[in-house]
């Protein structure tokens, strides 16, 4: 991807497999409490401010990112994963889509480092919101049917733009 805010000349790379498809899971019964983080891949502009303790986006607020890091020691870094904020929750299939690939990340403020899994959160807003999960809770959840509603592309803005069609994974 380009640099958009510079002079378009240069370029970061994304490694393939934290871009791909996801898989669908479920919750399993009786499943104890998954939490999720915000993380900032390499080379990326989203980091966590310092000093508002708040996540930002682009150039102007955020800050740039040399390792993956993870935002679990910040006040709205950690949420709780539950279907009906980032899965999707309605109709006959019912789940949530997770990345199986491991992503290293190191532990905002700290030296330590851990392996987290993207959570691709279901928003109905046409948005696609990642969020990541450690690897370790993959055994909260078991494999699933799920159906989304809204498929489509990133668009160059960030946004996602739907097609007409539905998915079962």
């Amino acid at each position: 991807m380009n640099n958009k805010e510079g002079d378009g000349k240069e370029k970061f790379l994304i490694p393939a497999a934290y871009c791909q498809v996801p898989y669908a899971y479920k919750f399993k019964k009786n499943h104890k409490v998954v939490h999720d983080y915000i993380g900032s891949l390499a080379n990326a502009w989203n980091g966590m401010k310092r000093y508002t303790d708040d996540y930002g986006s682009g150039v102007a607020d955020g800050i740039f990112t040399k390792e993956n890091i993870i935002y679990s020691n910040h006040d709205y870094g950690t949420f709780t994963v539950t279907l009906d904020e980032d899965g999707q929750n309605t109709g006959k299939n019912q789940g949530f889509w997770i990345g199986k690939t491991p992503i290293t990340f190191r532990v905002d403020g700290t030296s330590t480092y851990e392996d987290y899994s993207p959570l691709y959160n279901y928003d109905p807003s046409r948005e696609l919101v990642v969020s990541y999960i450690k690897t370790e809770d993959l055994d909260q959840f078991e494999p699933a049917t799920v159906t989304y509603n809204w498929l489509g592309t990133i668009t160059k803005t960030h946004k996602f733009k739907p097609e007409d069609k539905k998915l079962d994974l």
